[in-house]
């Protein structure tokens, strides 16, 4: 059985909804949610983009590492200036 701590969203929405002052709340909690839901995938597409542009310039490095570049010459090149997972 359901503890009586706890009320459920739909119970809450629907009491909310039978006075038709709420509709505004309830109309700016669903635009607040759309909203975070946005910026979310916004963060999350920027991180994927930051992350794929440092794995293609690290596997730019190991290419290099392994075709006897030095290290400064990398650095300069890549901006990676950590060598020590380069294996080459």
């Amino acid at each position: 059985m359901i503890n009586e701590k706890y009320i459920r969203f739909g119970w809450a929405v629907k009491r909310m909804l039978r006075d038709k002052a709420n509709f505004d709340v309830l109309e700016g909690l669903e635009i607040g949610r759309l909203e975070g839901r946005a910026e979310g995938r916004a963060e999350g597409r920027a991180e994927g983009k930051a992350e794929g542009a440092q794995d293609k310039a690290l596997e730019i490095a190991k290419k290099m590492k392994a075709a006897g570049m030095s290290d400064s010459d990398i650095a300069n090149i890549t901006g990676i200036s950590d060598f020590d997972g380069l294996k080459g």
